[in-house]
């Protein structure tokens, strides 16, 4: 079961339906800041609609729910702030500005960094947004390889802004397939998310 991440600007209720549609069980809705009025909106909305939502916040110090951290502007700080934190979803390696090594792709990761976030139980994650050039999949191919060497949990989500650009767990795995030929890897980055239940 797949659960995505996105960035709600007041349309909660429309992502919630657009889940349904695709079949999802459940949603985590991704905030700058949560105030205790929009959880208690959020938990009452929850309950109206039978329906799991997971709350986010874009921060190494939030305690309560899914932490997320995007390393698009800060790939050369990757390594401080992923030895700094625990349990926290990394995303954005790929976008590295950086021009690529004359035998290798220059990914904004490396093995070294893949030990550390699998031994401070960091999480290595997908956003299918960002992918959107065959340098980037070949650096996402390469970072997925070093994932699944060093057995660092990995998760994929959308991060979408409107309901229409979420995706549908069928065409996520076999995005996943085709980028890294390993399907246990592929469900278990889908289903990840979900076991957080």
């Amino acid at each position: 079961m797949h659960i995505d991440i996105v960035k709600p600007t007041g349309n909660e209720i429309d992502f919630i339906k657009r889940s349904k549609e695709l079949g999802k069980k459940g949603i985590a809705f991704l905030y700058e800041s949560i105030s205790k009025e929009k959880v208690a909106d959020l938990t009452h909305l929850e309950k109206s609609e039978g329906f799991h939502i997971l709350l986010a916040k874009e921060s190494i110090g939030f305690d309560n729910g899914l932490r997320l951290f995007d390393l698009s502007s800060r790939v050369d700080k990757s390594r401080q702030l992923v030895e700094k934190s625990s349990n926290v979803i990394f995303f954005g390696f790929e976008n590295s500005q950086e021009k690529d090594f004359s035998k290798q792709r220059n990914s904004g990761a490396n093995h070294i960094l893949f030990k550390i976030m699998k031994d401070r139980g960091n999480i290595f994650g997908i956003c299918t947004k960002y992918i959107d050039s065959k340098d980037r999949i070949s650096r996402l191919r390469q970072n997925l390889y070093l994932c699944h060497k060093y057995k660092v949990d990995c998760c994929v989500f959308t991060l979408a802004n409107e309901p229409l650009e979420m995706r549908a767990e069928n065409e996520l795995f076999s995005f996943l397939v085709t980028v890294t030929k390993n399907p246990k890897l592929s469900k278990s980055a889908l289903s990840f998310i979900s076991t957080l239940l």
